[in-house]
């Protein structure tokens, strides 16, 4: 009985690891994809101040 508590106990945590590395992969893909979107913003803008020392 003990035994099938503690591998309850296991299954618990993994599954909890489990949740937290997901919920972690979500957090980190959400920054990327702001992070991406930040570049882009950043290079159109460098473009039109290229653009605009040219003229």
């Amino acid at each position: 009985a003990i035994y099938l508590y503690i591998r309850r106990i296991q299954l618990m945590l993994l599954h909890s690891e489990l949740h937290i590395c997901m919920e972690y992969t979500v957090f980190i893909s959400r920054n990327v994809a702001v992070m991406f979107v930040a570049l882009q913003f950043i290079s159109r803008n460098v473009k039109v101040m290229f653009v605009a020392l040219q003229f």
